[in-house]
């Protein structure tokens, strides 16, 4: 009997591929959306931050700005032609 019954999926990151086929535009939208979205829920709960507040605040903001930039430059996959 396995511990792990069902996928869990990540709090901040939409994959919208695992649902209903891979559809990169809808896929980036979210990412853009959500990594805003929660880049503000930083900054909001971190009024007055102790230092280790403040280092791991740091790490996640930097860790949500490469998420949007990825989603940014994100390109259209190539179709074959066949």
């Amino acid at each position: 009997m396995p511990i792990i019954q069902q996928k869990v999926a990540p709090d901040s990151i939409v994959y919208s591929d695992c649902w209903r086929g891979y559809h990169v535009l809808a896929n980036r939208r979210a990412n853009l959306f959500i990594g805003t979205i929660q880049i503000m829920s930083v900054i909001g709960v971190n009024r007055a931050p102790d230092l280790d507040d403040l280092f791991f605040a740091v790490i996640e903001l930097i860790a949500l700005l490469l998420i949007i930039r990825l989603a940014w430059d994100w390109k259209e996959p190539a179709t074959e032609q066949v």
